[in-house]
């Protein structure tokens, strides 16, 4: 399966969560996101959709940045999403799965119980240790929600 993985703000290209994704086998188009300037890296983003993954995910302002590119054609997967510290639109496609910490520090668990209310057809799934999303039992789940997608 060809993803784009978006990664989060403190985060860099080749992290845990890229390399857990590629040791099943998948093809991950993982770009290096500017932190200093949110237009850019919606740039960068739109041109890795051009590349036509079969699904998007997203980890915490990547997140926020798969919900701003988000064609509802695309699948997406959002890991503790920072959609409402970046101010996109709080829609997502059908099917749309959320993975997130309950005691998630960073990013609040209730913005992503918002997303669940607020879009018909997606999923929230509690998983995790912290904000980080790095632990094995999210790796697990990570798995289990592409199987899904």
């Amino acid at each position: 399966m060809k993803i784009l993985f978006l990664h989060g703000l403190e985060s860099k290209p080749g992290g845990s969560k890229v390399k857990f994704l590629e040791s099943l086998g998948h093809e991950v188009i993982n770009p290096a996101l500017p932190k200093d300037s949110w237009s850019d890296s919606v740039k960068i983003a739109k041109e890795c959709m051009l590349s036509e993954p079969d699904i998007v995910i997203g980890s915490s302002r990547g997140g926020a940045l798969a919900m701003e590119i988000s064609s509802f054609t695309t699948r997406l997967i959002l890991i503790a999403p920072a959609w409402n510290k970046y101010n996109v639109p709080h829609v997502v496609p059908y099917g749309t799965q959320i993975l997130h910490c309950l005691n998630d520090d960073v990013v609040s668990y209730g913005d992503s119980s918002k997303l669940m209310t607020r879009n018909d057809g997606v999923r929230l799934i509690e998983v995790g240790e912290s904000h980080r999303m790095s632990d094995q039992k999210t790796l697990d789940m990570l798995a289990i929600a592409l199987e899904r997608a």
